[in-house]
């Protein structure tokens, strides 16, 4: 995330995160965590990150109770790299926001650490895109583009494509998604590109 967005960025994600989930606990639209011992794992992430000096910021405005699988969702700034949460897998509702001042930053970071698991780029500029997958050559979620990483698969859904370095579709059985998902994405993509220009 660009230097200086991240208060605004945090806000949106909260808008988006309270439009979609306007309750948590009980919300069968809310997945839980698959058990009591990832769900630890998780929140000694999160203590070890404030225990650190990392902001936590809910995403929510629902505590979560005690001993509750379904996780609030957190984004965390002022994170350092050797935090367990910037090493592992996450698996969980936790959002570590790194910052940069320049795009090549970002693209450098990615490439000086373990291959992710996935790398979701969320911009309509397609030099960036582009240079996203022949650079990192993992996954990118955008919303443009006939050879962008979305594309119609049936009335109502759309697909985020797995993407090999030169930009070709590993993945033939793309993820289905929900079109309001999408349009909700889109809106939150939208104040981004905004907040960016």
């Amino acid at each position: 995330l660009p230097r200086g967005l991240e208060d605004a960025f945090i806000a949106l994600a909260k808008r988006v995160t309270m439009e979609f989930y306007p309750r948590l606990q009980g919300n069968p639209d809310y997945t839980s965590i698959a058990s009591e011992a990832q769900a630890a794992r998780l929140r000694r992430y999160v203590d070890e990150a404030r225990a650190r000096g990392a902001t936590i910021h809910p995403l929510h405005d629902e505590p979560a109770p005690t001993g509750s699988r379904q996780l609030v969702p957190l984004a965390l700034t002022g994170v350092s790299e050797d935090l367990q949460l910037m090493q592992q897998e996450i698996f969980g509702p936790l959002l570590p926001v790194v910052g940069y001042q320049r795009f090549e930053e970002a693209i450098d970071y990615v490439n000086r650490h373990p291959r992710p698991l996935a790398l979701y780029l969320f911009s309509r500029d397609r030099a960036r895109i582009d240079r996203v997958l022949r650079e990192n050559g993992t996954v990118a979620f955008t919303p443009d583009g006939p050879r962008g990483p979305r594309r119609q698969l049936k009335p109502g859904f759309l697909a985020a494509e797995r993407r090999d370095v030169n930009g070709l579709p590993l993945n033939p059985h793309a993820r289905r998604y929900p079109r309001e998902f999408i349009q909700t994405g889109l809106s939150a993509i939208d104040g981004m590109n905004a907040l960016v220009r």
